[in-house]
């Protein structure tokens, strides 16, 4: 997993990048020439809901999401650990369900076409059924570990 999630934090930095420079050309191009790039806003646009769901994934296994564990906290050590399991399941599952959703997603509607791109949206959609197996992968790990830390705040 580890070098999984280095291979996609250096893809989110790339999209990153890519995203910032088009659009940086796009603004520069609009304001001399008065002509902005047509596929800026879309790549803007899809680019960052690459960022948000691969780094949900990523945020999953590092425990950076936002959460309310003051109670969770409060537990003693074993109950606590059997919370962080369900949880986990939880996760899993909603994340089994999104990769085979988004899977059918593709299926309905990946034979449309970004009008100023140019290409599939099945190249869009991929993003939630990979988010969907990183998750769960991440998830598996952590199932799998004999101790969760990580997914509750330090005190």
């Amino acid at each position: 997993m580890d070098i999984i999630n280095k291979g996609v934090s250096i893809f989110l930095i790339l999209i990153l990048g890519l995203m910032t420079t088009v659009l940086f050309l796009s603004v520069i191009s609009r304001y001399f020439f008065g002509a902005s790039i047509p596929w800026s806003d879309p790549l803007a646009r899809y680019g960052q809901t690459w960022i948000m769901l691969l780094g949900s994934a990523l945020a999953l296994r590092k425990g950076l999401h936002i959460g309310v564990d003051n109670l969770i906290n409060r537990l003693p050590e074993k109950k606590r650990q059997i919370v962080l399991k369900i949880n986990v399941g939880v996760i899993f599952i909603f994340s089994v369900t999104m990769t085979v959703q988004g899977m059918r997603l593709i299926k309905i509607a990946g034979t449309q076409i970004i009008p100023e791109m140019g290409i599939p949206m099945a190249n869009i959609y991929i993003m939630i059924p990979v988010a969907g197996v990183l998750m769960s992968l991440s998830c598996l790990e952590l199932l799998f570990s004999s101790k969760i830390t990580g997914l509750t705040a330090k005190e």
